[in-house]
């Protein structure tokens, strides 16, 4: 594409790499750490949004294997119907012939129907059906309206992804500092406020880590430069496909910062927990 109105796109073609990434036992282990407490809401929130992201990523391995699977199952029902049709128009039609052909013929005409119909349900299992969900997968791949829904798709999860962990440290903090309205709209107050709540170590892991900051900085052009790679990012080791200057997201973009992520969300959830105020109070009813 020559012109300067085109864009390039660059989308993985192999269906395994778009399935599902969420990680249902760090769901459980940080719920069950949050039950009853302050946490418990914005624990859940991130549960939700982010499971909603890693499907939205993995769109294309969902559909596909739904898809032959709805196939094959059509097909498993549809093939007694058939067999049954074919054994009773053997049986029905030889004994039609009762009194008009000898024996022998009514056998040999039974037969014959039985080896037309076995030879007709191969041929049709044979053309009716694709090989499987990768077969799906690359036909689709064929048309240029797909692709771009595959690659947008993966675009919209990466900046989900991101969107949900920046979310939860909000909430975290303000439940910690007891000020629900609080918003840190520079990256410098909010790791002084992290610092006063949760310490340097994970202020440093969880929110200035390289890492850390080239999600960031990926959400950041994704939302306000149309993808477009900017010269802070390319001093960092991003490690992103780049075309014609424009970061493509892959699928095994949006797992590495799903993995990324979760850890430090169960690092913070770990240590917000301890705050004054933010556990879940011990009653006497619940002792007794």
């Amino acid at each position: 594409m020559a012109d300067d109105s085109s864009i390039f796109i660059r989308v993985d073609d192999r269906l395994d790499e778009y399935r599902p990434f969420f990680d249902h036992h760090w769901a459980a282990e940080i719920e069950r750490l949050a039950a009853g407490s302050k946490l418990a809401e914005p624990v859940f929130t991130l549960h939700v949004n982010w499971l909603a992201a890693a499907n939205t990523c993995a769109i294309p391995w969902l559909t596909c294997h739904a898809l032959a699977q709805q196939w094959q199952s059509r097909l498993e029902g549809q093939r007694p119907l058939a067999r049954r049709m074919m054994e009773e128009l053997a049986e029905r039609l030889a004994g039609e012939m009762e009194g008009e052909i000898s024996k022998s013929k009514q056998k040999r005409l039974a037969a014959a129907i039985e080896r037309i119909g076995q030879k007709i349900g191969a041929e049709s299992a044979a053309s009716g059906r694709p090989q499987d969900a990768n077969a799906l997968w690359q036909d689709m791949l064929e048309e240029a309206e797909f692709q771009l829904a595959v690659w947008g798709s993966q675009r919209i999860g990466y900046g989900s992804i991101y969107h949900a962990y920046e979310n939860f440290v909000r909430e975290c903090m303000a439940i910690g500092l007891g000020r629900s309205e609080y918003k840190a709209h520079r990256l410098k107050r909010l790791a002084r406020d992290a610092r006063r709540l949760f310490g340097a170590t994970i202020t440093r892991n969880c929110l200035l880590a390289e890492s850390v900051t080239i999600a960031r900085l990926v959400r950041n052009t994704l939302a306000h430069n149309a993808g477009r790679e900017t010269e802070n990012l390319r001093r960092l080791p991003h490690g992103l496909v780049i075309e014609n200057g424009i970061i493509q997201i892959l699928a095994s973009d949006n797992r590495r910062l799903f993995d990324l992520l979760k850890r430090r969300a169960y690092r913070i959830a770990r240590k917000a927990i301890g705050l004054p105020g933010v556990a879940r109070q011990t009653r006497i009813d619940d002792i007794q």
